[in-house]
């Protein structure tokens, strides 16, 4: 795969991909909201040890348009979810969006989707699961998204949003920006917040200097990286000040895996419309 032969090109990512254990393989699934996404599962090895391994999922349709740079940098993105040491958000919010799941998909509109199905236990698993998976996504999954996109700077193309060419680099910054206010909008104390957006960015000012440290001195690779470093700092910066400003409708870049491109959208909570709307079936928003 030329995507992988990019990735492995740094020799932090070669030498990562050596010493773990992680499986590439293409989405067939194909056109759905998310360009990849990695599953983690456990095995014990010789001596009664836990192995953690990586299964990493990447869409067949980008692989089937040709597009390496974009491939190379999902499997970034990827790489850096099983480098990120601990998603805080996302475990303190688990009881919550557990218990939500489980009030939400009980409500009549909901349990009404499930009242001619042949077998309504089996179909409200199905709802709980879903449901559980969108407020995830509106909660404490943007705390790793604001790391990995960081960490995929290094090989994020320019993209086409809306017929408009954007640079690599502004799509990170919308992304990065875009996480932030997910997760402002929880609720949570603020200086709690901010100790969580300073674990982040020095998990990914840490990774930037594992991978810089790992590149030969002198060489462009090193140089690369270092201004990418740079650049992610001012990124992180950028962000963490408009996100705590309001969005004035701002709008909000959302992959159209149809057209191989970006739309735009507004931003938004999760409507029920929209929970509807992916539990009968439909695609679910692309929080």
């Amino acid at each position: 795969m030329a995507a992988l032969t990019l990735v492995r090109n740094e020799k932090f990512w070669n030498d990562y991909l050596a010493h773990n254990t992680v499986y590439i393989f293409p989405d067939l699934t194909g056109v759905n909201r998310y360009r990849g996404f990695t599953q983690t599962a456990t095995r014990t090895v010789e001596g009664n040890r836990p192995q953690t391994i990586f299964v990493i999922h990447v869409s067949k349709d980008l692989l089937e348009q040709g597009q390496t740079e974009m491939v190379a940098a999902n499997i970034v993105h990827e790489l850096s979810h099983s480098a990120y040491r601990s998603n805080q958000i996302g475990q303190a919010m688990q009881k919550f969006d557990t218990d939500l799941a489980g009030l939400l998909v009980d409500h009549p509109q909901i349990a009404a989707l499930r009242s001619s199905a042949t077998d309504p236990a089996a179909l409200r698993n199905v709802h709980l699961s879903r449901i559980r998976q969108m407020l995830y996504e509106v909660t404490g999954y943007g705390e790793e998204e604001i790391f990995v996109h960081l960490q995929q700077l290094t090989h994020q193309p320019s993209m086409t949003v809306n017929t408009t060419t954007i640079r690599g680099s502004d799509f990170i910054l919308q992304q990065v920006e875009l996480f932030m206010r997910r997760l402002r909008r929880i609720g949570m104390p603020v200086g709690i917040l901010n100790r969580v957006f300073a674990s982040i960015q020095r998990q990914a000012m840490d990774l930037y200097d594992r991978r810089i440290a790992m590149s030969p001195a002198g060489s462009p690779e090193r140089k690369n990286l270092e201004l990418s470093k740079e650049q992610a700092a001012l990124i992180f910066q950028m962000a963490l000040s408009e996100s705590a400003t309001p969005p004035d409708n701002k709008p909000e870049m959302k992959h159209d895996p149809e057209k191989g491109s970006h739309n735009v959208r507004r931003y938004a909570t999760l409507s029920g419309s929209e929970l509807i709307g992916a539990l009968t079936g439909g695609v679910a928003p692309g929080y």
